[in-house]
């Protein structure tokens, strides 16, 4: 199961996107929109980076831009419901939204603090039942609330930000890591090496180490690890081995 990067696309140029869906597994991936993930029903298994969390009716997470991510089914029936949002839409107001990372998750905060989720299910159901009935002006409509949901996450998440530039995925890095996951993925069944990596790359080890774990943001060993279980995982379901 590899990594992959995820180009959102939007209707008529419309910068968020929703989806209700049942899913059974979603492979590693990341992108450039913020997206907000709220479980509607059953349980779902998501992976952000090293981090796996199980996710169970109401739960809310927020994937960040570039964050590498997957999700997957439990032996529960589950719909999931994901808001994807391009997050130049909110720079006009704050130039620095962009550059936030938000660790926002409900399920990580005690039963006294899950009020003010409330606030943004109800958004999520909003913005679900305006696109459901594309009432003329529901564009406008949506987009309203979804600035309000950039409000309430500057409001009510911590958040950091990110490095001016040097933390941004350009085609070039993402040419570069698609190159590197794929010859790692297609190598798991023998011993393969950064060093050997490196040299592929024509650049030198310790270079690409801090890039592989500054651009996925886990280290090549961490991946290699995931990458191998993933792999095992999936043998051990759906074959004799």
């Amino acid at each position: 199961m590899g990594y992959r990067y995820e180009m959102i696309e939007y209707s008529e140029g419309f910068p968020i996107k929703l989806i209700v869906h049942s899913i059974d597994g979603f492979g590693s991936h990341w992108h450039n929109e913020i997206e907000i993930l709220l479980v509607l029903k059953g349980t779902v298994d998501l992976r952000i980076g090293d981090r796996q969390h199980r996710l169970k009716e109401d739960d809310i997470a927020i994937v960040n831009r570039n964050e590498i991510h997957s999700t997957n089914r439990t032996e529960e029936d589950n719909i999931l419901l994901a808001l994807q949002v391009d997050p130049k839409i909110y720079d006009t107001f704050h130039p620095q939204f962009s550059k936030m990372q938000f660790h926002c998750k409900s399920f990580l905060h005690s039963e006294d603090e899950q009020e003010k989720f409330n606030l943004l299910r109800q958004q999520l159901a909003e913005i679900a039942w305006e696109f459901n009935k594309k009432r003329e002006g529901y564009q406008l409509r949506i987009a309203s609330i979804v600035h309000g949901i950039g409000a309430f996450l500057m409001v009510s998440c911590d958040y950091s930000l990110v490095g001016d530039g040097k933390d941004e995925l350009t085609e070039d890095d993402l040419a570069a890591l698609q190159r590197i996951i794929d010859y790692i993925d297609q190598n798991l069944h023998r011993k393969i090496t950064l060093k050997e990596l490196a040299e592929r790359e024509h650049v030198n080890y310790y270079y690409l180490s801090h890039f592989i774990k500054n651009k996925l943001g886990i280290s090549f060993q961490e991946y290699l690890n995931s990458a191998r279980l993933n792999k095992a995982v999936s043998m051990l379901l759906s074959t004799n081995k």
